[in-house]
């Protein structure tokens, strides 16, 4: 998955000790992704969870695999030897930033876990400006992401939407943040530029995607969303095009008279068809 994303691989199957006299502790994977603002090699730690059923989607032990990941990432960002080791400086890694807690699970209660992150909180907190990030990707958002690249073609670079302090910039790596937010632009193989939506569409939300646009500088010319079926999509059609030409007539971004409805199924084919190797 990685290559596709633009990351990099640094290393696999790795124990660390984050402190001298402590246990090691197992790291599934290790990626350096380069940051489009300033060229930085960011590291993230990936975990990744296999889960037979709902049944194991508990809060305490959705806690407990953040909380651990977290402290992993933490105990190690600020750590001289952590850089000094010739793996992290082969693999380019200029600062470790955060973990990623992927879950693959074909029986996946997303509002479960959803009440399970309101009601979450760190057991150590850090008190600075640069607090460790765990970002976390469920079975939807790894369907998704494989289905919109099976069906609207994979990516050629990807855009690090613009903040208040930092202009937008196309790169070749997928931002971690934007993948987990499940909103995803890409300029695609088939050289479409897409916004990969990890949801549904109601007419409430159009307007927004008509700000959004505007405010990326975006001229789309395919928006897919992973919860929208062909039905769904035909009876919004007709709003979706008002306001598509509404937003159109503006000078800065534009929206496709037409969506893809990806409807995306709730099983791990998508996925293992895009990248075998990880099934």
């Amino acid at each position: 998955m990685g290559p596709t994303l633009g990351w990099d691989f640094v290393c696999r199957n790795v124990d660390v000790a984050v402190k001298a006299g402590e246990p090691s502790r197992g790291l599934d994977v290790l990626w350096c992704v380069r940051n489009a603002w300033d060229g930085k090699g960011d590291g993230w730690l990936m975990e990744g969870k296999r889960k037979k059923d709902q049944r194991r989607y508990t809060p305490a032990e959705l806690h407990e695999e953040i909380q651990s990941l977290h402290d992993r990432v933490a105990g190690l960002r600020d750590s001289s030897r952590f850089y000094a080791d010739d793996t992290i400086r082969r693999g380019g890694i200029d600062r470790l930033v955060g973990g990623l807690l992927a879950h693959r699970n074909e029986d996946f209660d997303e509002d479960k876990v959803r009440r399970h992150f309101r009601e979450f909180d760190f057991v150590r907190n850090e008190e600075k400006g640069d607090p460790t990030r765990v970002l976390f990707l469920g079975p939807k958002t790894l369907i998704g992401i494989a289905d919109v690249f099976n069906h609207l073609g994979g990516p050629k670079k990807f855009l690090w939407p613009p903040t208040y302090r930092r202009p937008k910039r196309w790169a070749a790596s997928c931002p971690p943040d934007q993948l987990a937010a499940g909103l995803v632009a890409y300029k695609s193989d088939a050289n479409e530029t897409v916004l990969w939506v990890r949801a549904g569409l109601a007419k409430r939300d159009m307007s927004g995607f008509a700000d959004l646009v505007y405010a990326w500088n975006e001229r789309f010319t395919r928006v897919a969303f992973t919860e929208l079926n062909e039905d769904r999509r035909r009876f919004l059609a007709e709003a979706w095009r008002r306001v598509a030409r509404s937003a159109n007539v503006r000078p800065l971004g534009r929206l496709p008279l037409e969506v893809d409805a990806l409807d995306s199924q709730p099983t791990m084919k998508e996925f293992d068809q895009l990248w075998p190797a990880a099934a």
